[in-house]
């Protein structure tokens, strides 16, 4: 099996923790540059961890990440995160059942993914304009109605 290489971000707060909020990007061919932002300062001083995932489809310049075939859009996408997760909890930096997730346009829809496949592992999850299953997150009973 091929293991693949994600390129990603990890902004560690001055105290020590294993609270982590995993952020995940539009496009599916955007991607994360380390940076400085108004959102990850709030979350570092605040003490998360903030890790910026990068999973194949992202366009590094200079770094080819495999892209994604249309039927793989949030199947072996959510893998990475899955593998990324694993990573932080094994890290130190998220304790188990203890991660949130934001995901904006393309990355609230793979927030969703990664909620259903990897559910013990998430706390809570955000999404800003993005699709998204209502069915994951409400379930009617309708005989009710």
């Amino acid at each position: 099996m091929v293991e693949i290489l994600i390129f990603h971000v990890l902004y560690k707060p001055t105290i020590q923790t294993n609270k982590a909020i995993i952020m995940l990007h539009g496009g599916p061919s955007d991607s994360w540059k380390a940076t400085w932002s108004p959102i990850i300062h709030s979350l570092t001083s605040n003490n998360y961890n903030v890790f910026l995932a990068n999973p194949r489809g992202s366009i590094i310049r200079d770094y080819p990440l495999p892209m994604i075939a249309k039927g793989d859009l949030g199947v072996k996408d959510s893998y990475d995160i899955g593998k990324c997760i694993g990573w932080l909890i094994d890290s130190g930096y998220a304790k188990d059942g203890g991660i949130g997730l934001y995901g904006h346009s393309y990355g609230g829809f793979l927030a969703n993914q990664v909620l259903k496949t990897y559910e013990s592992k998430i706390e809570c999850i955000a999404i800003t304009s993005s699709y998204y299953q209502f069915s994951l997150f409400v379930v009617i009973n309708m005989a009710e109605h």
